[in-house]
């Protein structure tokens, strides 16, 4: 691994990522069921975008055809030059273990692996050479700041801490994209919020090209370009007559309310009423000719 971070690319950066037209269509005994239909991007180095929708409306699917874990139904993923739907299973596997790199919501680590043991599997699936393993494992456990922990196993290690762990491992074959499913699905909002910005800096940092799939609206404010995704279908928020968003909405100050916005209207003021007349004046009234 360099010694320094890469160069940040900037989000008009040539695309490492292009997909179109990608659809998935899964055959049970129900009948069909469209995952995913016709989904398009780009991602160019050093850009962060988010897929956000809610459980179920096809971000993991995607996720899955972008990274070659699944075979669509139609359409095309290049990552870098290399079409990935059209090469064969071995050489999927070896772009998978050279270009790509994966962060699961569940930590995806070891159990019975250190954390520096459980970084290093990617290398040791490349064969690298067990100097070359060991400064790298060291870079990569610093990047993420776990370098007092590498001897730790999972279970000793709090949620977050194992979630570096995961960032590490994917950073460890210097990837060109990254791929994250809900990264921050089972950590607390304020571990969330640190991961979230660990993971933002060192995508800007090193140029890499990062598809995050989330609902966290945190994480979603982190991102260079937002996508949404709803029963399958992908699409950039609509810029004007949108509905607003009810998280955006509930942010929003409320006006501070005043005594002039709770007093009670006044009622109209009344016109003076005549006083009433006594009987001796009534008396004299009627006696006037």
């Amino acid at each position: 691994m360099r010694t320094t971070p890469r160069d940040a690319a900037p989000a008009t950066g040539h695309p490492v990522l292009r997909a179109a037209g990608l659809s998935r269509v899964f055959t049970g005994r129900a009948g069909e069921v469209t995952a995913l239909s016709e989904a398009s991007l780009t991602v160019a180095a050093g850009e962060l975008v988010v897929v956000r929708g809610p459980s179920g409306a096809g971000k993991t699917t995607l996720l899955n055809l972008l990274g070659g874990l699944d075979r669509p139904t139609a359409g095309t993923v290049h990552v870098g030059e290399r079409e990935l739907t059209a090469l064969r299973e071995d050489k999927v596997l070896e772009l998978r273990r050279t270009e790509l790199s994966y962060i699961f919501q569940s930590f995806g680590l070891v159990p019975v692996l250190s954390a520096a043991e459980n970084v290093e599997v990617p290398l040791r699936l490349l064969r690298t050479d067990p100097a070359e393993r060991e400064r790298r494992v060291a870079h990569a456990l610093g990047l993420v700041g776990l370098e007092g922990h590498a001897r730790q196993r999972p279970y000793e290690l709090s949620g977050g801490q194992q979630q570096r762990v995961g960032i590490a491992r994917a950073l460890v074959t210097e990837p060109s994209l990254l791929l994250a499913d809900e990264p921050t699905g089972q950590l607390d909002s304020a571990t969330a919020a640190r991961i979230m910005d660990l993971l933002g800096e060192l995508i800007h940092q090193r140029g890499l090209a990062a598809v995050v799939s989330t609902h966290d609206p945190l994480m979603v404010a982190r991102a260079d370009r937002v996508l949404e995704i709803h029963d399958g279908h992908l699409s950039e928020p609509a810029a004007r007559g949108h509905a607003p968003d009810p998280l955006q909405a509930a942010a929003r100050p409320v006006a501070p309310v005043t005594t002039e916005d709770t007093a009670p209207a006044s009622a109209p003021a009344e016109e003076p009423q005549p006083e009433p007349l006594t009987r001796a004046e009534l008396r004299r009234r009627r006696q006037r000719p």
